[in-house]
Order: C-alpha cells, then structure tokens, then sequence
C-alpha cells in the first residue's frame, strides 16, 4: 500500500489530500471504468485506489498483483501511518507536507516546506541502515538545500548519535501522543578535560517533548541539527535550540584556542630545550679547542702542570 500514486501524466497524487494534490476529486480516480492508469512513484507498478470498509475509511493506493518489489513496496504499514502522522503535524504547524517527494537522485518520505521557504526532508527509517548509507543520503538532499531529519522508534539505533535524527516513543496502550525519546539535546555548559586539559561541551537530552512540538520548532527554524563544526571527523548527532547551537561554537571556539596555546608551549618548550642543548655542545667544544691550543703553543708551563686544565694537555700532547 501506498498513500501517493502517479498518473500517467507523471502527476503525484496524495490520497491524504481532499483534492489529490491536483485538484481532483477521489470519485475521478475511485472505482471508475475504465481504471485510471496509476502507478508506483518509485518503480511505475499498477496501483489503483482503494477504500477499506468501514469502520476504517482511510484511502490509498493498492499494488496490483504480481508486483516488482522497491522500497516503497518494502515499506511496513507502521511506516506509513507514522509518514501519515508526521505529515498532518506539519499541516497543523503551517507549513506544506509532501509525501514520498523526489528531487536529484532522493526520495523522502515526507517533504516539510515552511512559510519562509525553507525545506525538511522527514524520513522514517524503521528498518536497519547504515550510517554511511544515511550520510550518503543526507548529501543527495541537502545538494538541493534540503534539510535531513531522520525518525526512529526508540533509542537503540547506533546513529542516532551520529545523524540528525530523534527516537521516538510511540503512543501506549490506552492511547496518548508520540513522544521524542532520543534526539534533542540542550548545552547545559562546558566543563575542563583534565586529561587534555581543554574545555568540554556538556550536553543533556531533552525528554518529554511531545512529536506535535517537534515537528512545529523544525518547521519554524526553532531548533536545527546539532552540527557546530565542519570537521568530517567530528560526527554530532540530533537536534538543539539555535542558542544551544551558539553557544557549543563558542566553547568549540575556546577549545581550539587551548589547544593552539598548548601547541605553542610545546614547540617553545621544544625548541628551548635544543637550544640548551646545542649551547652546552658548543661551550664544550670550546673549551677542548682552547685546552688542545695550549698544549700545542707550549703555553702549559711546568709551573701551572698541577692544573686540572694543563695536567689534561699534558697527557693529550703525549699521547
């Protein structure tokens, strides 16, 4: 199953929307003879409308049988009613929901644009992935000034920590809302690394946000992905408030700056301690020249022989 469908005209058709999406009406596509062509958006499969029987009235689109698998075809019905979810929240936020839009070689499940243009690429992501394979996904999308924002159920996926994703709790037994689990984090302050002796961000999870309230600060700009540095090995995962997000530069900021002074320390102290060194070298090469110089003059009389100094070019001139 499937909530959007193309038609013949390449024309994307939301079956969440009371006009399609393109001004139609569900009765024009629904039970009609001849069938509307519909397809797959992802591999051009047949996929009429359909309409479950009551009490259930949710409509959508069907595969016809003998289909080619894709990924849309492997996606799990909590997959989309989750994209379902997401979409009427952000309908109720203000801004323009897009199911399963495409642009240059991506695909995202739920395509946010705010009023003020700017644009989320939601993807639920229920099945296993990589973290690679995210990054990769990730670049397609933000080459076309997309934002990626990444939903899991729960708090075990390893990239939660490394990509702009959240957890999320699903809604218990007896009802309620989703909530975000994982993901959202605030800069409490920063605290000194004793073992490198620099300063350290500190940074708590936020719980207790409701799904409705996070999809409503992303869509206003209100919290961004937590990523303060353009440092490939610097891999920062999840959401934070634009103050967050300045105030870990600043402390990144002061972090480089120790760590620059500690560098300079270090070469100082470095190239102190060969000066020293090659002081001491040269005064000691002196003094032998001077001791070698009087031996040969005849400067070492027998009157100073008992001399440590003459006593050595004594024997030096004898040997």
């Amino acid at each position: 199953m499937s909530f959007t469908a193309v038609h013949a005209e390449r024309v994307l058709l939301d079956a969440t929307d009371r006009v399609l999406g393109f001004g139609w009406s569900w009765a024009a596509i629904h039970r009609v003879r001849p069938r509307v062509p519909l397809g797959c958006p992802d591999c051009g499969h047949g996929m009429p409308a359909k309409v479950p029987p009551p009490p259930r009235r949710l409509r959508y689109f069907a595969r016809d049988l003998g289909d080619k698998r894709c990924n849309l075809a492997e996606q799990t019905i909590e997959h989309h009613l989750l994209k379902l979810e997401i979409a009427a929240l952000l309908s109720v936020a203000g801004g323009h929901a897009e199911l399963e839009a495409a642009g240059r070689g991506w695909r995202t499940d739920v395509l946010a644009t705010a009023p003020d243009g700017r644009r989320v690429g939601w993807e639920v992501q229920l099945a296993s992935i990589t973290a690679q394979k995210m990054q990769q996904r990730n670049a397609r999308v933000a080459a076309d000034e997309v934002v990626g924002c990444w939903v899991a159920l729960g708090t075990g996926e390893r990239w939660l920590a490394v990509e702009p994703a959240v957890g999320m709790q699903p809604p218990g037994p007896q009802g309620g809302r989703w909530l975000i689990a994982a993901g959202l984090w605030r800069l409490v302050g920063q605290t000194p690394d004793p073992a490198r002796g620099l300063p350290l961000a500190c940074w708590n999870q936020v719980g207790g946000v409701t799904l409705e309230d996070f999809v409503a600060w992303v869509l206003a700009g209100k919290v961004v992905p937590r990523r303060f540095t353009e440092d490939p090995k610097v891999s920062i995962g999840g959401w934070t408030a634009l103050a967050s997000l300045d105030r870990a530069r600043t402390v990144l900021a002061d972090e480089q700056a120790a760590r620059r002074r500690r560098a300079a320390d270090t070469n100082m102290a470095g190239a102190r301690r060969r000066r020293d060194e090659g002081t001491g070298s040269r005064e000691w090469k002196s003094s032998a020249w001077r001791r070698s110089t009087a031996v040969s003059s005849g400067s070492c009389t027998s009157e100073a022989a008992g001399s440590p100094r003459c006593d050595w070019a004594w024997r030096a001139e004898r040997a």
